[in-house]
């Protein structure tokens, strides 16, 4: 009878131990499930995995396959505002610059741009900026600051001339915007300017940004 006791007895603790591993694997699964978002088994991958500090896929990152947008924080989020030309900023005296619109950006690296539309009415003109700037009514210098990268000015010059009673677009350059987590939300401007002798003008545009990572 001891002997079969014993039999009985390794028999049904190898059972449990057998029954123990099984859940331990499978709540390892489900644990990793929940944190990667992978179906189970959640090791497998398709492609080389190499991990060493930072993980390689091979065929790239998957985009969005439709016209959605990227989640705040995410990489791809994207911010824009547009001031229409039915609600334009009038120009202010020869040399001083002017916002034309916003957008305000949380801690993080973007790649930011602009459009600006200059209308004029009978200006003489000799000199026309567009660029961005992270103070009101200020154009950043060429060499940037406060996290904006360098150029960030189209600058148009020209002999004393008239300009058309037509817009005409300026480009503010694509730079990177790098806000550090200390800064909190930071405003971004789109700036207008012009230098001239007589007339006036009225500005309108787009100012954007995509975050990098």
């Amino acid at each position: 009878m001891n002997v079969v006791r014993k039999v009985v007895d390794k028999l049904f603790y190898g059972v449990l131990g057998l029954l123990a591993g099984v859940l331990v694997a499978i709540s390892l699964g489900a644990t990793a499930q929940m944190i990667y978002g992978n179906t189970f088994p959640f090791w497998n991958v398709t492609g080389p995995l190499v991990v060493n500090g930072t993980s390689t896929l091979s065929g790239g990152i998957v985009g969005t396959t439709t016209n959605d947008s990227a989640t705040t924080g995410n990489v791809g989020e994207y911010i824009i505002s547009t001031l229409p030309s039915s609600s334009y900023v009038t120009g202010a005296a020869t040399g001083v610059s002017r916002s034309i619109t916003s957008i305000s950006l949380t801690p993080g690296d973007w790649r930011v741009s602009g459009t600006c539309n200059i209308l004029g009415s009978t200006l003489i003109t000799t000199v026309l900026q567009c660029g961005l700037g992270t103070a009101t009514d200020t154009l950043t210098a060429q060499t940037g600051g406060q996290g904006l990268g360098p150029d960030p000015v189209h600058t148009l010059v020209q002999a004393s001339a008239t300009m058309p009673n037509t817009a005409l677009t300026l480009q503010a350059p694509e730079v990177r915007f790098s806000i550090p987590s200390a800064s909190g939300t930071t405003s971004l401007f789109l700036v207008g300017n012009a230098t001239y002798s007589s007339g006036s003008y009225r500005t309108y545009g787009t100012l954007r940004a995509s975050r990098e990572r």
